[in-house]
């Protein structure tokens, strides 16, 4: 837990030094060592991609990449999309280890949200304390594939905003290359044609929950994964979390109405879901409440909560702000950010702790 700690002291202090200035390299080489170096046995699922590279997995990639394949396999957790079977065949044919491909795989990650950061953030250093703080950093320690898909989904957001629906099209189906889910991400280019307010915002939050607590979740996902209309991904739909006590259940709630109350009160100072980022985190808060009992749906909010590391600094940003409810805002977004990164650390963020690195 010691490193984790040191890192979010580094990162609240880089913070308040840097502010505006645009010197991001160093944290992003902190993010890269973080991840890249560290042992086998950090993260679930870290394993499983080591022993899949190890065996023969990829050794014959070329001979499957045909259309209906990758079609046949939509939805599928255990498939091996094009992307990611590429990456590692290379990696087996150049008989490079495992670390090294995970090292370009952290690098991919990390250099498309660096794009999105430069590319649509007004506080460059804040975007990218909010990406370790707020738990968008740590899946890439376990769900490699997807959040490959999930950074390139974030960089291609600035072409929704310059009105370029095919450039956005065309990176949507690059990060479908490796996590099919991907493939539903054109849709949201409509959002920016959506007007939410705060009133409308308040609502579908607090139906999210009424379902929650009235358990009325498992109708709405027998209705959508087991007919026609999104049975592809039924998957991820039955694949459900580890049943949690009552203590557990608490907890869980208390830690997804923190952020809606964070993401209310920037829309009340926003008067509403203006851009495409607030949109978006409102749509990854809506299906973290409903699917809280369903584990691998639960991962389909990263491609909307990752919009946080934009959202929140034009909050900061925006001149409908006077200074003062400016720095009041600032605080609330830290004081937020540290503690869920803290409650993330300490139920070990699905198998974070121990750190070691490859040299244990």
């Amino acid at each position: 837990m010691l490193i984790y700690l040191i890192f979010a002291i580094v990162f609240l202090s880089l913070l308040f030094i840097y502010k505006k200035d645009q010197k991001i390299l160093i944290p992003i080489m902190l993010l890269l060592v973080l991840n890249a170096f560290r042992g086998y046995s950090v993260g679930t699922d870290y394993r499983h991609y080591y022993d899949d590279y190890t065996s023969s997995v990829y050794k014959f990639f070329v001979d499957d990449l045909d259309v209906k394949g990758f079609v046949g396999k939509v939805g599928s957790d255990k498939s091996n999309e094009w992307g990611w079977g590429l990456l590692n065949y290379l990696g087996v044919k150049a008989a490079l280890p495992f670390w090294f491909v995970n090292l370009l795989v952290v690098s991919l990650i990390l250099f498309f949200i660096y794009g999105m950061i430069r590319k649509q953030s007004p506080h460059f250093f804040f975007s990218i304390y909010l990406f370790l703080m707020l738990d968008l950093f740590f899946p890439s320690f376990n769900i490699m594939r997807h959040s490959i898909a999930i950074a390139i989904f974030a960089y291609s957001l600035r072409y929704i905003n310059e009105n370029k629906p095919v450039i956005y099209f065309l990176f949507c189906l690059l990060a479908s290359m490796f996590h099919t889910s991907a493939l539903m991400l054109p849709l949201l280019y409509f959002l920016k044609y959506i007007k939410i307010n705060p009133v409308s915002s308040v609502l579908l939050l607090s139906s999210s929950f009424v379902i929650l607590i009235q358990n009325w979740d498992e109708s709405i996902m027998n209705f959508f994964f087991d007919k026609n209309i999104l049975s592809i991904y039924s998957v991820y739909a039955f694949q459900e979390a580890p049943v949690l006590n009552a203590m557990g259940t608490l907890v869980t709630i208390i830690f997804l109405v923190i952020p809606t109350v964070v993401f209310l009160y920037c829309c009340l100072l926003l008067k509403g879901c203006s851009n495409i980022y607030m949109k978006l985190w409102l749509v990854g808060m809506l299906i973290q409440n409903l699917t809280m009992n369903y584990g691998w749906l639960f991962r389909m909010s990263g491609y909307f909560l990752i919009a946080q590391i934009i959202a929140l600094p034009l909050v900061i940003d925006s001149d409908q702000l006077g200074s003062k409810l400016k720095k009041l805002s600032f605080s609330i977004i830290i004081a937020y950010s540290v503690i869920f990164y803290l409650y993330r650390v300490m139920i070990g963020a699905d198998g974070i702790l121990p750190y070691t690195t490859l040299l244990n």
